[in-house]
């Protein structure tokens, strides 16, 4: 457990009422706000400690909310009487994250200290199990890995049956129609597509892994952000991930490639803007390829870096490439040709076009399935649409 506290107040007063003798005293550490910014942004399992004057000098910014998130609760500890600068920076705080449990004004009376020991308690025991928990999870990764090295030709079976059940999909949008396509790889990991719902706009999802486990856990994430009316929240969806991906790295001796593209379109205005992490590609029939971020895959530190916007227009059409389909691609054809294919067949409709395009992959191919798993997106802007300017 960590506590923020550069007055030396707390702990001696954890020790004045005898919480010294609980197992969890021995598990504090007491570090500097300075230390506590710089810590490495991963999940934590255990309780964070607060004293509120010693924060003060610190605004609540994006940096120290997504800190104190990583932790399951907070705690904050208010000396008597309170200035109204330390008052002030309370508010702010409790207005932004709902991790804070507990505002304790010092000093306390026995029955809180009482409530105190009990709630410190309570999550010393749910950090033990978060962290068996953890230890379950790897252990249950291990496993999986060696069943899907062990099964990979029923694997592929069924990566086979799902393309024949989901081989494209169609979804009208107020201002936008999106046809979707995929194909099967042999190689490990997976491609994924979908499409969340806002109030006025939509994102798109596309992710791409070598890792089972990896996708799962992602797809779980987004899961939770599909039907409600605010649709995707990108930046807590990218802290989730990281969290969720160096937890499976932790135990592997290579680490899991994770690449995502997450495209934000405003439907009145039809303006785009997102992040992209990794070798994603946007081909416009009347613009030529729209610029993107160019990272080698998901690193939650260049989230500014991976941040793009442009604006479509009626009428124009996008192909979203996987970087599953821009391998498969290349290996079979210069890379350069594939922006003239999708310019030269600008008659064919997006359903049309994609059929095509995996034609020009499979007929290359020498068995039932591409090299790895590979998925294209047609967007078409609405000609007739009423565009917000």
């Amino acid at each position: 457990m960590r506590i923020i506290d550069t007055h030396d107040r707390i702990l001696p007063a954890m020790k004045e009422h005898h919480l010294d003798v609980e197992d969890f005293f021995s598990h504090l550490q007491v570090i500097t706000p300075q230390e506590f910014l710089k810590s490495p942004l991963e999940s934590r399992s255990e309780v964070l400690l607060i004293d509120v004057p010693s924060m003060v000098g610190h605004q609540v910014n994006d940096q120290l909310l997504a800190m104190v998130n990583t932790h399951p609760a907070a705690i904050l500890f208010m000396p008597s009487p309170a200035k109204k600068e330390w008052e002030d920076w309370l508010a702010q705080l409790l207005a932004l994250t709902d991790k804070v449990v507990a505002v304790q004004r010092l000093p306390m009376g026995a029955h809180e200290w009482s409530l105190l020991r009990n709630q410190m308690l309570y999550f010393w025991r749910q950090g033990l199990d978060r962290q068996r928990f953890r230890e379950q999870m790897v252990r249950f990764s291990q496993e999986m890995d060696e069943l899907v090295r062990g099964a990979q030709l029923e694997m592929l079976k069924a990566k086979k049956i799902h393309e024949g059940v989901v081989p494209r999909r169609t979804e009208d949008l107020k201002a936008i129609q999106l046809t979707s396509k995929y194909a099967v790889g042999e190689g490990a990991g997976s491609e994924y597509f979908d499409v969340i719902r806002g109030q006025n706009f939509v994102h798109l999802v596309f992710l791409h892994t070598t890792s089972y486990l990896a996708s799962s856990c992602l797809m779980g994430l987004l899961n939770k952000y599909k039907g409600g009316p605010m649709g995707l929240d990108p930046q807590l969806f990218l802290q989730e991930a990281a969290f969720e991906i160096r937890s499976i790295n932790a135990n592997k001796t290579k680490p899991v490639d994770v690449q995502m593209l997450l495209l934000r379109i405003d439907q009145a205005s039809l303006k785009c803007e997102g992040h992209a992490f990794g070798a994603f590609e946007l081909f416009s029939q009347e613009h030529g390829l729209r610029a993107l971020p160019q990272l080698s895959g998901f690193d939650f530190l260049k989230t500014e870096e991976a941040r793009f916007s442009f604006s479509l227009t009626r009428g124009e059409k996008v192909v979203v490439f996987s970087p599953g389909f821009i391998f498969n691609w290349n290996e079979t054809r210069p890379a350069a040709e594939r922006g003239p294919f999708v310019k030269t067949n600008q008659n064919l409709s997006g359903s049309e076009l994609l059929m095509e395009l995996f034609f020009q992959l499979k007929k290359q191919s020498s068995g039932d399935f591409l090299a790895k798993d590979a998925t294209a997106v047609m967007m078409e802007v609405n000609r007739h649409g009423i565009q917000q300017v």
